[in-house]
């Protein structure tokens, strides 16, 4: 960076000496000290960055903002090897588009997109524009696999058990409650498939005044 103006006998304005030539304000001892930061440096994971513009880390009172905490835990679930340790269904499996590594341009998808409905947010391999909704945390939980079965080559809420003469029977659950035992696994899926269903869209119509039409349509065409 280079000093480009000095506006008192300590304020001035620096620019970066990369392709963005960002100009950023601040004093000749943090300057001295290389205390100023670059707002494309690639400080979240070696991958984010902050860019220039209106949408901020903190807010007045030093408060990290919840766009930023939005922002940041979408990078950490794709690209952080320490978070992938206890969510495998993430790391290496999921991408952040690259306009998106920019936090300006992802504050003004946000910005567009939030709503309020007195809860938090769906699941992608691919975080883009047009590939994301903001959703419910009730409405995310439905979709959520991180809780595996006992026996890891079976979906989520089957486990598989034996009888005394040596038959194999599959016990099926969802949402915490017994569906019931089957011959085989594919029955299993089925009868599990088809109380998820149901459950999705009762959660669909109780949400159907306080969430976007769109959000709404994905979840019933699912």
């Amino acid at each position: 960076m280079k000093i480009i103006s000095v506006e008192d006998d300590n304020s001035i304005v620096v620019e970066m000496q990369d392709q963005y030539k960002a100009r950023v304000h601040t004093v000749y001892q943090a300057f001295k000290q290389g205390g100023v930061k670059n707002p494309y440096d690639k400080t979240i994971y070696n991958l984010g960055y902050h860019g220039v513009g209106k949408f901020r880390c903190v807010d007045d009172n030093g408060k990290i903002t919840s766009l930023y905490n939005t922002w940041r835990d979408m990078i950490k679930r794709c690209y952080s090897v320490r978070f992938s340790n206890n969510n495998p269904a993430y790391y290496g499996k999921t991408e952040v588009c690259d306009e998106w590594l920019n936090l300006q341009n992802f504050g003004e998808w946000y910005a567009n997109n939030y709503y309020d409905v007195c809860e938090g947010r769906k699941d992608n391999r691919i975080y883009a524009p047009n590939k994301c909704l903001i959703v419910p945390q009730r409405i995310n939980m439905i979709f959520m696999t991180h809780i595996r079965s006992v026996d890891s080559d079976l979906p989520a809420g089957i486990t598989r058990g034996y009888q005394k003469d040596g038959t194999c029977r599959f016990r099926t659950q969802y949402n915490g409650k017994t569906i019931g035992t089957y011959d085989s696994l594919e029955e299993a899926k089925d009868k599990q498939l088809i109380v998820k269903r149901k459950h999705i869209r009762e959660v669909a119509d109780e949400y159907r005044d306080r969430i976007p039409d769109k959000l709404y349509e994905a979840l019933l065409k699912w």
